[in-house]
This record gives structure tokens, C-alpha cells and sequence, in this order.
């Protein structure tokens, strides 16, 4: 069995800086060299992770997954980072009281430009990426990785020092190598297939939900905002007669946040 702890809820401790290195995470837990996550408690409220945290579970293999991730961090808008989903930490603020300006940030990857109103990013915290993929089993696997950038910068400029801290990238392991070699085959272990479209309102303590295996997003140019979503969905819509569903989208439009929000439902009247 590969490294990996159990004070920590994660299946491999380093970082997922490509797609193949997903793909490689992905076959070590088919191989049974990694622990996927498979069971979570609903009780479970805020999992213990770290920078270099790397979370794998079948998003399907426990009742218990379909409630969302929760770790207990505050995050920003998710934004698309090649084939992964980035978020950064950022501190919630208070309305109407005056804050000092923190730190600027001294790492130039992993920025975040797409903050929540009432936070603010924190200079040099946490940094988390999401992907998706499907693997030869049918399963659908998420991958989740935790870092901070100054721990990884280094894998983008040789030119800097191995920080303490510093963690390593699953293809560049020899123990991964057989599994490289194997998502590298004519055919492939795994592939991906989609990509979680991203909100600007997600709730900041969760990672997004994945979305249905019928969409497939080749590209992140070919994924559309929600908003180009909802307009293409009513243009749609009024060009065969659909003025119900118009006024409809025009309550959505008047109230943008309200996804942001969770649902509440009427009180029950009594018989």
C-alpha cells in the first residue's frame, strides 16, 4: 500500500499538478495500491486535511458521498485551471466594519480573481483543485487536492529552491511509474469525460457537486457560464411560445443570488 495516514482524511499526501497525474491516482486506488474514500459519515461534519491533502472517492460508492464535501474552509468562486476547478481560501468579513489590509500575495499561481462579496482572499492560504473522471469500471471518480502554492511553486520554476514542505508529484514517483504506463496504453484505464461547470455562488464551505455524465465538456472554452445558460434556455424557450416561462426566468433575473441560497419549504398545515 502506498503512503498515506489516517490522521488526516485523505487517500495520498502530495500534489496533483496534471491530469495524468489524476489518472494515476485514479489507477492505484483500481489496483488497490491507494484507499479511495468510501464511506463518510453523515455526522461527519468537517474533515481533517492538510496542504498536500489529495482526497479520491467513487462518487457513487456510499450513500453517505451523495451529501457534499465539507472541510470546514472557506472558499472562493470556483474558476478553471486547465482541466481542474480552482478555489482559494478567503476569510468572511462582517458588513459595515473596517478591516486592515492583510499581506499581498507573494506566489503568482493559483490566483484567484472572483471573491464573494462581504471576503476577502488571504495572501498565501490554502489553495484547492477538483477534477472528475471516469474510470474503466464505470465509476465516476473525484479527485481533490489541497495545497498551499509556495509548497508546489517549485515544480514551475526549476529555478527555485525545494521549500520545506515541498510536495511531490505522483507521475515524477518511481512507484507510480506502472501506472503511468497503463493510463499511457492504447487503452486507457481512465479518461476524462466531464468537468463541473463552474458558479460564481457556491457555498463556500462545499466542493461543487458533479455534474450529470450526459454533458460533456472537451474543453473549458466549450463550458458556459450559468447565466449564458439561463439566456440561451429562454431564448430558446420564447421562440416556441413560451411567455409562462418568461415571466418565470424574469423572477430569477430580478433575484441573481438565489441559488446561493438553500431551499425552505412552507411549514406543514395541520389536517
Amino acid at each position: 500500500m502506498l503512503s498515506s495516514t489516517d490522521e488526516y482524511i485523505e487517500s495520498y499526501y502530495g500534489f496533483v499538478k496534471e491530469k495524468e497525474d489524476a489518472v494515476a491516482l485514479v489507477e492505484a486506488c483500481l489496483a488497490g495500491k491507494l484507499s479511495p474514500i468510501k464511506d463518510m459519515h453523515f455526522g461527519f461534519h468537517a474533515m481533517k486535511v492538510r496542504s498536500g491533502s489529495v482526497c479520491v472517492f467513487a462518487e457513487h460508492s456510499s450513500k453517505t458521498l451523495r451529501v457534499r464535501w465539507r472541510d470546514g474552509w472557506q472558499w472562493s468562486s470556483s474558476k478553471i485551471s486547465g482541466p481542474f476547478l480552482l478555489y482559494r481560501q478567503v476569510e468572511q468579513l462582517e458588513p459595515g466594519i473596517s478591516y486592515q489590509p492583510l499581506g499581498v500575495e507573494t506566489c503568482p499561481l493559483f490566483r484567484a480573481n472572483s471573491l464573494r462579496p462581504n471576503t476577502r482572499l488571504l495572501p498565501g492560504g490554502m489553495a484547492k483543485r477538483t477534477i472528475t473522471l471516469t474510470a474503466r469500471n464505470g465509476c465516476k471518480y473525484r479527485i481533490i487536492n489541497y495545497f498551499y502554492p509556495q509548497h508546489v511553486e517549485h515544480h514551475y520554476n526549476p529555478t527555485l529552491p525545494r521549500p520545506e514542505g515541498s510536495l511531490k508529484v505522483p507521475t515524477q514517483q518511481p512507484e507510480f511509474h506502472q501506472f503511468v504506463i497503463r493510463a499511457n496504453s492504447s487503452t486507457p484505464a481512465t479518461t476524462i469525460t466531464a468537468i463541473v461547470v463552474p458558479s460564481d455562488k457556491e457555498s463556500p464551505l462545499n466542493s461543487p457537486l458533479a455534474i450529470p455524465s450526459s454533458f460533456i465538456a472537451p474543453t473549458p472554452q466549450a463550458v458556459l457560464d450559468p447565466r449564458q445558460l439561463l439566456a440561451r434556455f429562454e431564448r430558446n424557450s420564447i421562440e416556441n411560445g413560451g411567455l409562462p416561462l418568461k415571466l418565470t426566468l424574469a423572477y430569477f433575473r430580478s433575484y441573481p443570488n438565489w441559488y446561493d441560497y438553500p431551499i425552505r419549504l412552507a411549514p406543514l398545515s395541520h389536517m
